[in-house]
């Protein structure tokens, strides 16, 4: 850049052969410049095009977050449906045995009653 701000100062009443040399080396750096700004667009275009890409990515990501957030809640309905149905099977479990139990005591009660009768008929005859 020094260089051509240098060139740029320097007088035009050069030779003719400088002055072709002068707008050779100025076209081979507006070919430099051509070139170098050709680049840039095409990394703009390649960045633009990866930029697209993510976002697509990151709206894709943020859908899966959304199904996944909604499977999270559907398994916790279902745990608590689970955990719900496990206490009230534990619930008839306790039940049951509270009845097994209740139900031996009046059959102890029962035979010990019918022994009873059988004494007391035993003692009649």
């Amino acid at each position: 850049a020094a260089g051509l701000a240098d060139r740029a100062a320097s007088p035009l009443s050069l030779e003719p052969e400088s002055k072709d040399a002068a707008i050779a080396r100025l076209q081979k750096d507006l070919l430099a410049v051509q070139k170098a700004h050709s680049d840039a667009l095409n990394r703009a275009a390649t960045l633009a095009a990866q930029n697209a890409a993510l976002q697509e990515q990151l709206l894709r990501a943020g859908e899966r977050e959304k199904e996944h957030r909604a499977e999270e809640k559907a398994m916790e309905e279902r745990l608590r449906a689970s955990q719900a149905k496990v206490q009230m099977m534990t619930d008839v479990k306790n039940n049951w045995t509270r009845i097994k139990r209740e139900t031996e005591h009046k059959d102890g009660q029962l035979q010990e009653m019918t022994q009873q009768l059988r004494d007391a008929e035993r003692a009649l005859t």
